[in-house]
C-alpha cells in the first residue's frame, strides 16, 4: 500500500527542476571526439539521443551542439512535451544548425504530420520506435516534412523490407506489383489515426501520389521513363 501511494503521489507531480542540457552535450562531444577515429574507420555513426520536455537553462543549445557537425554522429531529439513554445524553441535549433538532426514529437502527432505529405504510409509504433532510436538513413528524416519523391519513397520501402524493388519510375506496374507482394506478407501495422490494423502501405494513396491515380486495374501501365538527349 504505501509504496502504491508513492506511486501516485510521484505521478501527480509536474516535472521541475533544471534542464542542464548543454552540460551533459559537452560531456558527449567529448566522448564521441575519443570515438570518432575507430567511427569514421568502420563507416558508422554514433546516434545521439536527447529526451526533454524544456529549454536549456544552462546555456545556448545551438553552440552546445554545434562541434557535433563535425563529428559522425546522427541526432534524434525526442521532445516529451506538447507546449509549443518549446517545439518552436528546438525546431528552430533543427533549421539553425547544419545538423542530422530529427525533431520527434509523439506518436499521434507525428502520424497527422507525416499523413499530410505521405498518405500511402500508415505510421505506426514500429516506424516511430525506428526513429526515436536513432535509425540514420535520410528518408526516414523527411517523412514529416514533405512529399517524398518516387525514388526516394522506393529507396525507403526498401530498407523497411530489406527488398531490392523496381525503379517506379521505369515500369510502374511491376513496382507496385512487388510493393503490394511485400505488403501482403508483412504484419498488419495498428494506425494511430484510424484505430485500426491496417497494411504498412495505403495502396490506393500510393497510386495517387506516384503512379498518377493508375492502378494495376486501372488499365494503364502507369510506367515512366526519362530520357536525355
Amino acid at each position: 500500500g504505501e509504496g502504491f501511494n508513492f506511486a501516485n503521489e510521484v505521478f501527480d507531480e509536474q516535472p521541475a527542476g533544471q534542464t542542464p542540457l548543454c552540460e551533459h552535450v559537452t560531456c558527449v562531444v567529448t566522448a564521441i571526439e575519443m570515438m570518432a577515429p575507430a567511427l569514421r574507420a568502420q563507416g558508422k555513426k554514433a546516434a545521439v539521443i536527447i529526451a526533454t520536455d524544456a529549454e536549456s537553462t544552462d546555456g545556448n543549445m545551438t553552440e552546445a551542439l554545434k562541434p557535433l557537425r563535425k563529428l559522425p554522429v546522427w541526432v534524434v531529439l525526442r521532445l516529451c512535451t506538447n507546449e509549443k513554445t518549446v517545439q518552436d524553441y528546438w525546431n528552430n535549433i533543427d533549421m539553425e544548425l547544419e545538423l542530422e538532426m530529427d525533431v520527434i514529437d509523439d506518436l499521434v502527432e507525428d502520424a497527422e504530420q507525416i499523413y499530410k505529405v505521405n498518405r500511402w504510409l500508415n505510421y505506426g509504433d514500429e516506424l516511430h520506435r525506428l526513429r526515436e532510436f536513432g535509425a540514420s538513413f535520410k528518408e526516414m528524416d523527411l517523412i514529416d516534412e514533405s512529399s517524398l519523391g518516387s525514388e526516394q519513397m522506393s529507396s525507403m520501402l526498401n530498407t523497411l523490407w530489406s527488398a531490392k524493388l523496381p525503379h517506379p519510375e521505369v515500369d510502374w506496374v511491376e513496382f507496385r506489383t512487388e510493393v503490394e507482394k511485400y505488403n501482403n506478407m508483412s504484419n498488419p501495422v495498428f494506425n494511430p489515426l484510424s484505430g485500426k490494423y491496417e497494411s504498412m502501405v495505403n495502396m490506393k494513396e500510393l497510386d495517387r501520389q506516384y503512379g498518377g491515380g493508375t492502378s494495376v486495374s486501372g488499365g494503364g501501365s502507369g510506367s515512366a521513363a526519362c530520357t536525355i538527349c
